[in-house]
């Protein structure tokens, strides 16, 4: 009884090493496969005729960078027509001549009335009450005046907004007619080209993303429980007559569904493409290190 439990006793920390280093060991998927995480075809915004392709298959291109530009001269004199009435009513909304000026009679208006008020102040009748009444109506109106040369000032100043607001729609009428890349990638093929009619909606560029890769694989569903988003991995890549590749990524995705057939679960992680040296379609052994 005594030896067992001794035994025991030895066994016990050598079972928690054991536990450990299986913990700590990374999960390895040998049949790894890269693949794209991204292609997109850039569509037309707007129909009419490729007026210049920048681009053609092969090229790297940047997010935000010129692929080709669609005819656009109506457009860019309707720009032309838009900014010059754009200017004009917002002159119109910074001139206020009108209000100074009805401002500055309708002082001179106050004035001749207290003037001709103190004066019979002074000397009873020494202007007569219609000529008070006249001066009364003529400061009225003045103070009307004023209140009309704002109101045409305050709407002048929406026209002048109306404008602006029709500059940008021609303005962004005329960026649709620019094919701006969405990602940053490469070319793999053109639809159209110089000189081609283009239809609203119908594809101009294939681009797919090549700065990223998915590195996705299978693994068994107890392996799957240790695996998390995020979860670092370690994706090597062998290539033919060169020097491997190691990078390294992260878990994005891991598959609810788990294959009733042999239990695994599929996964997938993103890694950085340096050097654009990875090429989608590659086989590789990935490692995924356990949570």
């Amino acid at each position: 009884m005594r030896l067992i439990l001794k035994t025991i006793a030895i066994l016990a920390p050598l079972t928690s090493l054991v536990g450990t280093s299986i913990a700590q060991t990374p999960i390895q998927v040998e049949s790894t496969l890269l693949k794209i995480i991204e292609i997109v075809r850039v569509p037309a915004q707007e129909s009419g005729i490729l007026e210049s392709v920048n681009v053609r298959e092969g090229t790297v291109v940047e997010k935000g960078q010129l692929l080709a530009k669609i005819g656009s001269r109506e457009i860019e004199l309707a720009l032309i027509k838009a900014k010059a009435d754009y200017l004009i009513s917002k002159r119109e909304a910074a001139n206020d001549i009108s209000v100074r000026f009805i401002k500055k009679s309708t002082e001179v208006a106050k004035t001749e009335l207290k003037r001709s008020e103190d004066s019979n102040a002074e000397v009873e009748n020494s202007i007569p009450a219609i000529e008070i009444d006249r001066l009364r109506l003529l400061v009225e109106e003045k103070i009307l005046e004023m209140e009309q040369a704002l109101e045409k000032l305050e709407i002048a100043k929406l026209i002048a907004e109306l404008k602006q607001a029709d500059l940008r729609i021609v303005e962004e009428k005329l960026m649709k007619h620019q094919i701006i890349s969405p990602i940053s990638g490469m070319v793999v093929q053109l639809f159209q080209r110089t000189g081609e009619w283009i239809q609203q909606s119908s594809p101009v560029v294939e681009i797919v993303r090549i700065d990223r890769l998915r590195a996705e694989g299978f693994v068994q569903n107890a392996d799957a429980l240790h695996i998390k988003e995020n979860s670092k991995v370690t994706v090597l890549v062998q290539i033919e007559g060169q020097d491997s590749i190691e990078v390294e990524g992260y878990i994005v995705f891991i598959d609810p569904v788990v294959d009733p057939v042999n239990r695994q679960v599929r996964v997938w992680a993103e890694i950085e493409n340096i050097g654009r040296k990875l090429r989608p379609g590659l086989r590789a052994t990935m490692q995924i290190y356990r949570e």
